[in-house]
């Protein structure tokens, strides 16, 4: 079952998060402001079959929180925030 979650401004489109055995895809819905988040274990289901966001949402949560300090990251260097003259 994937979970809704509510987005940050400017995180948009499908992105995937991968940590050790774990994949977390954040998928877009119609709604701007909201996400499907999907979690699949690698190593046990290579396929992605399973959904395991409803089981684990600690993980869920704490890898969405990685994928969006990383994105947020990426969008202050495409602006040159991360650089000093």
């Amino acid at each position: 079952m994937a979970l809704k979650i509510l987005e940050k401004p400017g995180l948009v489109g499908h992105a995937v998060w991968i940590d050790n055995q774990y994949k977390l895809h954040r998928i877009p819905t119609s709604d701007p402001d909201l996400a499907n988040y999907t979690l699949y274990d690698l190593v046990t289901d290579p396929a992605e079959a399973n959904d395991l966001a409803g089981e684990m949402p600690d993980r869920v949560a704490r890898m969405k929180t990685e994928l969006n300090q990383w994105q947020q990251s990426v969008i202050r260097s495409i602006a040159g925030d991360d650089y000093h003259p």
